[in-house]
């Protein structure tokens, strides 16, 4: 009808992929013909159909067509990075696709070096730049040394479209602070003995922590870098002594208090 410029709307008829339809859905008719420049379907499947209608006239649906992967131009995270610890490995691993203009992964495109990095550049651990199969680079190992909120990992590959990943948090690994030794055991009263330590990261947090760490006996104390691993305590009474050992932490670690361990202080 060449005089008719009412709007007619678009959808989709028969949907085999639960596909979404995009784009300018309603267009008013010209001189009879309602041109629909930009849709576009996110899903891959065989046999979709569309239907039309304007509201008055009855609703005509479109002969069966596909939708296919296309070319790759573009990156996507498909398995985005989760909250871990410090140190700790993604899990599950990141994974990064070629994909075509509609998302879609693809899938015969040939072996393609992808990197990833680390917003702000530093921190990020493990095999950074993996070859895709099928498509798709997984990223096994990958963790991130400094712990912090709102990070972010970005892909890139020649030749196409980069991308950005979630924002996700690296939270303070845990550690235990262990007392190894206590020599000379016995002491004397105002006889310095040393205190040997360790303080290691709890799985699967990994990487090495900094700070002090604080010998106690109740009364008297020492305090020493982590890296040092011994202190000097003098005890200025007798009788038998609970050592405790405390590390305060620091930015990327948690703080830990160690178990109790005996020593003896004669006169």
């Amino acid at each position: 009808i060449p005089t008719d410029t009412r709007t007619i709307t678009v959808a989709i008829g028969t949907n085999p992929g639960t596909g979404t339809l995009t784009g300018t859905l309603g267009v008013a008719a010209i001189a009879g013909v309602a041109t629909f420049s930009n849709l576009s379907i996110n899903a891959l499947g065989t046999g979709y159909t569309l239907t039309a209608t304007d509201g008055v006239l009855p609703l005509v649906t479109s002969a069966p067509f596909n939708v296919t992967i296309g070319n790759g131009n573009k990156l996507g995270f498909i398995v985005q990075p989760s909250t871990v610890v410090t140190g700790a490995p993604f899990n599950p691993a990141v994974q990064v696709a070629i994909q075509d203009a509609g998302g879609n992964t693809v899938t015969t495109a040939p072996p393609t070096p992808i990197t990833v990095f680390l917003a702000g550049g530093i921190g990020l651990a493990g095999t950074q730049t993996v070859n895709t199969v099928a498509g798709i680079a997984t990223f096994t190992g990958l963790n991130v040394t400094q712990a912090g909120a709102g990070r972010t990992l970005s892909a890139t590959s020649p030749s196409l479209i980069s991308a950005t990943s979630n924002a996700f948090t690296i939270n303070l690994a845990g550690t235990v602070t262990t007392i190894t030794t206590d020599l000379p055991d016995p002491s004397a009263v105002g006889q310095a003995y040393a205190v040997s330590y360790t303080v290691a990261v709890t799985a699967p947090g990994t990487g090495t922590p900094t700070g002090n760490v604080t010998i106690s006996d109740g009364v008297s104390t020492c305090t020493a870098s982590v890296a040092a691993g011994t202190c000097n305590v003098t005890s200025i009474s007798t009788g038998l002594k609970n050592l405790t050992g405390t590390y305060t932490g620091d930015a990327n670690y948690a703080a830990s208090v160690s178990a109790i361990a005996t020593h003896q202080v004669n006169a």
